[in-house]
Protein backbone atom coordinates (compact mmCIF):
# COMPACT_ATOMS: atom_id res chain seq x y z
CA UNK A 1 0.00 0.00 0.00
CA UNK A 2 1.67 3.29 -0.75
CA UNK A 3 2.04 6.02 1.24
CA UNK A 4 1.99 9.83 0.96
CA UNK A 5 4.54 11.79 0.54
CA UNK A 6 3.96 14.02 3.88
CA UNK A 7 4.94 17.51 1.50
CA UNK A 8 2.91 17.07 -0.98
CA UNK A 9 0.89 14.80 -0.77
CA UNK A 10 1.66 12.47 -3.55
CA UNK A 11 1.71 8.38 -3.35
CA UNK A 12 5.27 7.21 -2.51
CA UNK A 13 5.28 3.22 -3.12
CA UNK A 14 6.94 1.01 -0.90
CA UNK A 15 8.28 -1.37 -3.30
CA UNK A 16 10.80 -0.41 -4.59
CA UNK A 17 11.31 2.62 -2.52
CA UNK A 18 13.00 5.76 -3.98
CA UNK A 19 16.05 7.12 -2.68
CA UNK A 20 14.17 10.27 -1.15
CA UNK A 21 11.83 8.02 0.96
CA UNK A 22 9.26 9.32 2.43
CA UNK A 23 9.45 11.45 0.90
CA UNK A 24 8.81 11.54 -3.30
CA UNK A 25 11.33 13.38 -4.50
CA UNK A 26 14.65 15.04 -3.20
CA UNK A 27 12.79 18.09 -3.76
CA UNK A 28 10.43 17.46 -1.09
CA UNK A 29 12.69 16.10 0.85
CA UNK A 30 14.50 19.60 1.21
CA UNK A 31 11.13 21.53 1.20
CA UNK A 32 10.59 19.73 4.63
CA UNK A 33 14.08 20.16 5.74
CA UNK A 34 14.26 23.43 5.23
CA UNK A 35 11.20 23.87 7.37
CA UNK A 36 12.77 22.29 10.48
CA UNK A 37 15.56 24.84 10.06
CA UNK A 38 12.96 28.08 9.58
CA UNK A 39 11.20 26.43 13.38
CA UNK A 40 7.98 25.43 11.21
CA UNK A 41 7.92 21.70 13.11
CA UNK A 42 8.70 21.43 16.21
CA UNK A 43 8.90 18.46 18.30
CA UNK A 44 6.23 19.15 21.25
CA UNK A 45 8.28 19.42 24.64
CA UNK A 46 5.32 18.16 26.76
CA UNK A 47 5.84 14.30 26.32
CA UNK A 48 4.64 11.76 28.38
CA UNK A 49 8.40 10.90 28.01
CA UNK A 50 9.87 13.53 29.79
CA UNK A 51 8.10 13.58 32.92
CA UNK A 52 8.91 9.84 33.85
CA UNK A 53 12.57 10.27 32.92
CA UNK A 54 13.35 12.61 35.32
CA UNK A 55 13.73 13.37 38.89
CA UNK A 56 11.00 11.34 40.96
CA UNK A 57 7.94 13.87 42.45
CA UNK A 58 9.29 16.72 44.53
CA UNK A 59 12.84 16.61 43.70
CA UNK A 60 14.49 18.95 41.89
CA UNK A 61 16.57 17.75 38.63
CA UNK A 62 20.06 18.95 39.32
Amino acid sequence: MPRRCPVCGKEVPEDPRPPSYPFCSPRCGLVDLGDWLAERHAISEDSPDSESAGAGEGEIPK
